[in-house]
């Protein structure tokens, strides 16, 4: 029995020293396949390189001892956000039971180049002898996160002397990626204020009889412009089912006043500007600048530019939809990738959720997307993605009762963790009590070890977070677009809800992998229906 117990002893022992020289083996020979078969060419990926954050196939075809297979990949120990040289384990299946493994190093890699932008503008003026003050500049890495401070600044800016001076801006990662800008500083004698319309020198070829500046407010249209015949009174006047007209405020060739939508009669109307003689009114703004349609009270209020003139529809308004659900990304945008984690499919996944449980209690839901493509986008053809999928938000939203997108966060700080919640800056803690409540909520399902601001308006000269959570109210321009162009375009609030960090491995498997998401998904399902008056139904 002794012999026996010894003989088995040994064995273990020899396995133990077995697999150690194998792990050994592997580490200390990167450059050697493992197995008897040699492969000789990868479809999937020849040159085994990819890019820090990148996607790694899970399957593939190889060339396998002069013979094409099919090929599984195993990547379980590859950790795509570290830079670093791993080994991808490929499985081929050679009969119903026998899989033969092939081991190959891979690198992840970085080759991506720090974005710099800039706090002001690329393009500045200077007045003749004033101070010339840097405006200031932000760089961020995709692997090594904020290298501001690695920025070098070459250039100076003689303001004594009329002229273009380039500043220019370098910045190496720690890999030595270099990305660089310019930014050009022009010194006049005379420099106009181009942040007050009022303060802008007229020019009649730019501002002839046109709108510069729209915005509704309390149900109101708030209109500036110029006009190229001056007068001692200007008047706008909206012709169509009735005739109004409002007087504006004058000084020389400028004008600015305010229009109440809401006492006009349904039914379409052309814009005019009236001094000694009546004219179509035209518009010079750029077309996320221009409002579309809002809701005022009763009616919905709807703009159109054709050449550029102003028309206006009034028509009774009423909801399409109850709930409005973008999963961000999607398609050719993936979001972010973590370990083969897609930002773009679990935005999806919890949207789809939460679209099935709204429907569980009765209410309509409009979903930007039902499958991986990046959703029929309306706006002009010539805009960004993310502007024609901001534009779809309120275009939707705006006969929607509540609007939301789905994200989740990731960067090159792996200790971030938890939900945040992106609001437009100038809305009040009045106008997001319900997402308040949502976080509250929250916060006793999803306890919180690392501190940091957790709703906020981010401003999109400098970059900078701005704390919302005690209801500050801010006058910057917004940051996102789905904050910003909703809200400018349409009236609508549109709130970015992140839901956890993908690069937090620990936080993602608690949310994501125990599926703990819906708990939190079910918090938004619970604030929302009640506010819309109905009952919330647990699940069983």
């Amino acid at each position: 029995m002794a012999k026996r117990k010894n003989i088995i002893f040994c064995i273990i022992i020899l396995n133990i020293i077995l697999n150690i020289v194998i792990v050994f083996f592997l580490k200390n020979n990167k450059e050697t396949l493992i197995g008897k078969p040699i492969i000789t060419e990868f479809y999937i990926n020849e040159e085994m390189k990819r890019e820090v954050n990148d996607l790694y196939p899970k399957e593939g075809k190889a060339i396998i001892n002069g013979q094409e297979k099919h090929i599984d990949v195993n990547t379980k120990y590859i950790k795509m956000n570290i830079i670093d040289d791993y080994y991808v384990l490929y499985e081929t299946k050679v009969s119903d039971y026998r899989k033969e493994e092939y081991y190959k190093k891979i690198s992840i890699v970085d080759t991506t180049a720090p974005r710099i932008s800039f706090k002001g503008t690329e393009v500045m003026y200077v007045q003749k002898n004033s101070v010339y003050e840097e405006p200031g500049f932000e760089a961020i890495d995709n692997y090594d996160g904020d290298v501001t401070e690695k920025v070098k600044v070459k250039g100076d800016v003689d303001t004594s002397k009329e002229g273009s001076y380039t500043i220019s801006y370098i910045v190496n990662d720690q890999r030595g990626n270099q990305s660089s800008r310019k930014r050009t500083v022009i010194v006049k004698e005379e420099v106009e204020n181009v942040e007050k319309i009022e303060d802008k020198k007229w020019d009649p070829e730019k501002y002839d009889n046109t709108v510069v500046y729209m915005k509704i407010q309390e149900d109101q249209l708030l209109i500036k412009g110029y006009i190229k015949e001056k007068a001692k009174s200007y008047k706008i006047l909206i012709e169509g089912e009735e005739k109004k007209s409002f007087q504006m405020k004058e000084n020389g060739n400028y004008y600015e006043g305010k229009i109440p939508l809401e006492k006009l009669k349904k039914g379409k109307y052309t814009f005019y500007i009236k001094t000694k003689q009546k004219q179509k009114l035209k518009i010079k703004l750029p077309d996320l600048e221009r409002v579309v349609r809002f809701k005022i009270k009763d009616k919905l209020i709807t703009f159109s530019y054709q050449n550029d003139y102003i028309d206006m529809k009034i028509e009774p308004f009423s909801y399409l939809y109850d709930i409005v659900i973008d999963p961000g990304h999607g398609g050719f945008d993936t979001g972010a990738i973590v370990n083969e984690k897609i930002e773009k499919n679990i935005n999806l996944e919890q949207s789809l959720y939460e679209k099935r449980r709204f429907e569980d209690h009765g209410y309509k839901v409009k979903l930007i997307r039902e499958d991986d493509n990046y959703g029929k986008m309306l706006g002009n053809e010539s805009w960004q993605p993310i502007q024609k999928r901001a534009y779809t938000l309120g275009y939707y939203g705006v006969v929607s009762r509540f609007v939301y997108s789905n994200h989740h966060n990731s960067m090159a700080n792996d200790t971030y963790m938890g939900w945040e919640v992106l609001v437009p800056a100038t809305l009040t803690y009045e106008d997001l009590l319900l997402e308040h409540q949502i976080i509250e909520n929250w916060n006793e399902i999803y306890p919180l070890s690392e501190n940091h601001i957790r709703m906020y308006a981010r401003n999109y000269d400098t970059g900078g977070v701005y704390n919302k959570i005690n209801g500050q109210i801010y006058e910057f321009k917004d940051y996102y677009a789905v904050n910003r162009i909703p809200l400018s375009l349409f009236g609508v609030k549109a709130v970015i809800f992140e839901g956890s960090y993908m690069s937090n491995e620990k936080d993602f498997n608690w949310y994501y992998i125990d599926q703990n998401y819906k708990k939190l998904s079910e918090m938004k399902i619970k604030t929302y229906i009640e506010a819309l008056g109905g009952t919330y139904k647990p699940l069983e």
